[in-house]
């Protein structure tokens, strides 16, 4: 009598689980031609779906002109612009703390108390 615990196509040996693994089928030239034709079919299908969105990506490339980039681009002019722009607030800012150390500086001097020497 086979014990409960022990799975089909197994046999206990000893305490040991043996396990019989099914043979492979043999090969034959009817099988290798149903899996090449299936194997096959799967590629061409893929290739021609990566061909379709190579096809659709040259399309949308092909629609882009060159002109129409460089209409919409900035020119040399436009960015000088946009960087003065931009570096005016810094320049301002600069000059204020350049002015302000200046008199600083100068106040530093003729101040007596701030030359006074602290013993």
């Amino acid at each position: 009598m086979r014990p409960k615990c022990v799975p089909l196509g197994s046999t206990l040996r000893r305490g040991i689980l043996i396990t019989k693994k099914p043979r492979a089928q043999p090969a034959t030239l009817d099988s290798l031609a149903k899996l090449i034709k299936k194997t096959s079919a799967s590629a061409d299908k893929n290739f021609t779906a990566l061909a379709q969105e190579i096809a659709d990506i040259k399309g949308d490339i092909g629609a882009i002109k060159v002109a129409d980039i460089k209409s919409t681009m900035a020119t040399k002019a436009d960015v000088h612009a946009i960087v003065r722009g931009e570096l005016a607030p810094i320049r301002a800012e600069l000059n204020r703390s350049a002015t302000t150390s200046t008199v600083s500086r100068r106040n530093s001097r003729t101040s007596p108390a701030l030359r006074k020497e602290i013993d």
